[in-house]
C-alpha cells in the first residue's frame, strides 16, 4: 500500500490528480474511477465498516446483523419505499446510520475531503484513501470490474449475511456500486467496499490502496476548496437534517446576550 504525507494543500491537491490520471492510464480508458475515502488521521479503527469494529471492548455479533436487518425492516415498513430486495435495505441503513459491514467510499473527491474535515479539530491531519476498484476487485475475486451487487454476486445480501446460506466468493473485501436510489446516496456518489472480514482494508494485503496525509496546517486551504466547489451539508445530505446542519455551520455564536432575562 502506498502511503504519503504532504503539508501543503497544493502539494496535496496535485498528488490525488495524478493518482487518478495514473489509473485511467492504466485503465486505457477516461471513464475509470476512483474511489476516494476521507477521515481524519489515526481514527484507531482503519478501513473496517462498523458492523466489523469494536466498540469500546464490545463487539457485534452475527447475530446482531440478523436482528438489526429485521428490526429495521419491520419498524421501518410505514416510511420505507416499496418493492426494496435486500441489498436496497442494506444501502438505505447504512446511509441512515445503522451499523452495517458497508464501508462508505465517494467517486467524489470533493466529497471524501468533506468528510475528513467534519472533525472540526484545527490540529488534526487529514487522511484521504485511494482505492483502484478494479484492481481490488481482480486481487480480491478475480473481477477486473467494480461489482454490481444483482448481477455479479451470486446471492443476496440475505442469503450471505442475515440468514447464512450462501459463502461470499471473497475472503476479505469488494468494491461494489449501489442502486443510488436515495438523495443522500446520489448527491454524495456513494459507492461501497462490502465486507466479509473484520480485518482492516489496508492490513489485507489486497491491492489498489493508496494513502494520502494532508498535513493540519493545509485545513483551511481544504476548506476553502469545498467552499468554491459547493460542497456542504446540504449538498451531501438534500434533505431537512442537512440543511439544518449547514445553518449551524454557518451562524454561529458571534454576540452579546440580546434575550430577555
Amino acid at each position: 500500500m502506498a502511503e504519503r504525507h504532504f503539508h501543503e494543500w497544493g502539494a496535496f491537491e496535485d498528488a490525488v490528480a495524478a493518482a487518478v490520471a495514473a489509473v485511467k492510464h492504466r485503465r486505457r480508458s477516461t471513464s475509470s474511477v476512483v474511489f476516494f475515502r476521507g477521515q481524519g488521521a489515526g481514527g484507531g479503527f482503519g478501513l473496517t465498516p462498523s458492523l466489523l469494529r469494536p466498540v469500546g471492548d464490545r463487539w457485534y455479533t452475527p447475530a446482531d446483523e440478523h436482528e438489526l436487518f429485521y428490526e429495521f425492516q419491520s419498524r421501518g415498513g410505514a416510511i420505507l419505499p416499496p418493492g426494496l430486495d435486500s441489498w436496497d435495505l442494506l444501502f438505505l441503513m447504512r446511509h441512515h446510520g445503522a451499523p452495517t459491514r458497508l464501508l462508505d467510499w465517494s467517486e467524489g473527491f470533493a466529497a471524501a475531503l468533506f468528510f475528513a474535515l467534519r472533525e472540526e479539530d484545527a490540529e488534526r491531519d487529514l487522511d484521504l484513501w485511494l482505492l483502484e476498484p478494479y484492481a481490488l476487485n481482480s486481487g480480491a475475486c478475480g473481477v477486473d470490474d467494480v461489482l454490481d451487487v444483482r448481477t455479479d454476486l451470486k446471492h443476496s445480501y440475505f442469503d450471505y449475511f442475515v440468514d447464512g446460506r450462501a459463502t461470499p466468493e471473497w475472503a476479505h473485501a469488494v468494491a461494489i456500486y449501489p442502486q443510488r436510489r436515495s438523495a443522500r446516496l446520489s448527491g454524495q456518489l456513494a459507492t461501497f467496499t462490502l465486507h466479509a472480514s473484520c480485518t482492516p482494508l489496508e492490513q489485507t494485503g489486497l491491492p489498489g490502496l493508496t494513502q494520502l496525509t494532508l498535513d493540519a496546517a493545509g485545513r483551511r486551504d481544504a476548506e476553502r476548496y469545498l467552499e468554491m466547489a459547493g460542497i456542504n451539508d446540504f449538498s451531501l445530505y438534500p434533505d431537512l437534517d442537512g440543511l439544518a446542519a449547514l445553518l449551524r455551520r454557518r451562524f454561529r455564536p458571534h454576540g452579546d446576550c440580546a434575550w430577555p432575562s
